[in-house]
């Protein structure tokens, strides 16, 4: 990894990791008080739901605090994919139409034409965000990991994450056509594992955001 000022200065850029870890750490208490099983961690009030979203609001937000010349200038595109990330955390994509903005069926049945008109701009605004990300990310990021630069690794764990998580779900259904079959107790722990997973994540990508913050400081 790159090395990197790793002074009480620097250390103060962790605040939002650990301001995440720590709510996280608070809703696994209060679970555990209230005395849930595990079957309630997967659930969209339970500690990795929850979590997830107030790690990515972490980020988002420590990303606006620690580089706000990035967030209001060329690197706005980062700030607005985590808040979109959020809205899909509380599954913003499908809620406030009839069909999920992110469905075919949405375009081509016969909904209404407002719900047409917002998913074609939730779209706009996540291919835009998607072009300039590969357009003025892909290079910096390929030579972070060339450079072995912390915040480069850290991103690069939580893409793979993603897959792994997004593999886990629904195991046994995507398994099944190919003639494997997955035992119920197997199915749960997997759903298990990807929701802990997409708690991760986020984590991670705060890990990405302060290690590149670090950096920049450095160099300046």
């Amino acid at each position: 990894m790159a090395q990197i000022d790793d002074g009480p200065g620097a250390k103060r850029v962790l605040w939002p990791f650990y301001l995440a870890l720590a709510i996280f750490v608070a809703l696994v208490v209060q679970a555990t008080i209230q005395g849930h099983g595990l079957d309630y961690y997967k659930t969209e009030a339970g500690p990795f739901e929850i979590g997830a979203f107030v790690a990515m609001g972490c980020a988002l937000i420590g990303f606006v605090a620690l580089a706000p010349r990035v967030v209001f200038g060329p690197g706005w595109h980062v700030a607005v994919l985590m808040a979109l990330l959020m809205m899909r955390e509380l599954d913003f994509d499908k809620r406030f139409t009839e069909k999920g903005v992110l469905q075919l069926r949405l375009y081509s049945g016969d909904y209404p034409l407002l719900h047409k008109l917002i998913g074609v701009f939730v779209l706009i605004v996540i291919v835009v965000t998607l072009y300039r990300l590969v357009r003025h990310g892909a290079g910096p990021f390929l030579r972070g990991l060339r450079d072995r630069a912390a915040w480069a690794w850290w991103l690069a764990g939580a893409i793979v994450l993603v897959v792994i998580a997004k593999s886990l779900d629904g195991l046994a259904r995507k398994l099944e056509p190919f003639g494997i079959a997955v035992s119920a107790e197997t199915d749960w722990w997997a759903s298990f594992i990807e929701e802990g997973l997409e708690w991760i994540f986020p984590m991670m990508i705060i890990l990405a955001i302060t290690s590149w913050v670090q950096q920049d400081r450095a160099r300046r």
